[in-house]
């Protein structure tokens, strides 16, 4: 892990019945934030209306392009690399809770459309998301010029690769493994030499639980299957490398 420091603002605020009044408060927390030294900046799901069906349809209705102009422009203005929090975006007859992340220079580096949409039949609280937004079927991985090390694995690792887990999906769900070869203390101490390394294995993340592999369809690499494992017509990579920049994809009918 890097030794460099970051600061990272987390914006929270309170929504207006006027989008612009809210557009205004938001822009004016990224630019007290910028002016305090951060350099990334999160603001909060569904910032830009009231948490309310009635009101994501009527953002909804106006349409997004506006507001993600805004997005790239503040990015770019206050230097930030920006986590947009979430909007609601219509798109092929359905709504969506869509996040978009943009650079320092306001490039788009992401757009996530919620995949896992909270769902609630407890007495104190009747929710269905699901009756609202569509599902996104896809995980969004981006890259930014700062912040984190190629590897999460404490300094150690040399090179990885992940393990698709799959086999009781019905019963476990499916898994990514992200494995690292751990190089030998002395070479970590001294850096000469060639190395020893022994694979050990790093993080695992859930793509999806059992009940959501049910409506998968597919799962890729880039687009398209490396191996001939399969689960319930289910085609899959083996494994990939980071080093290559390969990213994985759950493919969901949502």
């Amino acid at each position: 892990m890097s030794d460099k420091k970051f600061k990272l603002a987390l914006c929270q605020l309170r929504t207006d019945f006027d989008v612009d009044t809210t557009m205004n408060k938001t822009e004016a927390m990224l630019r007290e934030a910028a002016e305090h030294g951060a350099q990334a900046v999160c603001l909060p799901e569904m910032y830009c209306c009231q948490y309310r069906g009635a009101a994501f349809r009527m953002f909804a209705e106006r349409g997004s392009e506006d507001i993600v102009e805004k997005m790239s422009r503040w990015a770019k203005e206050y230097g930030l690399l920006l986590v947009g929090g979430s909007i609601p975006e219509v798109a092929d007859g359905r709504m969506y809770n869509t996040c978009y992340v943009f650079d320092r220079s306001g490039a788009q580096l992401a757009k996530y459309r919620k995949m896992h949409l909270f769902d609630s039949d407890l007495p104190e609280l009747h929710s269905h998301e699901s009756e609202i937004f569509g599902h996104g079927n896809s995980i969004e991985v981006f890259d930014t010029d700062r912040f984190t090390e190629a590897q999460p694995f404490t300094g150690k690792s040399m090179l990885a690769d992940l393990t698709l887990d799959y086999e009781d999906a019905e019963k476990d769900g499916i898994w990514l493994t992200a494995h690292c070869y751990a190089a030998n203390e002395s070479y970590r101490e001294e850096g000469e030499g060639v190395p020893e390394a022994r694979r050990e294995k790093g993080w695992r993340f859930q793509l999806a639980t059992p009940k959501e592999t049910a409506a998968i369809e597919s799962v890729a690499m880039d687009g398209s299957a490396a191996s001939s494992l399969t689960w319930r017509g289910l085609t899959a990579p083996a494994s990939c490398s980071p080093g290559s920049e390969d990213h994985l994809q759950a493919a969901s009918c949502g």
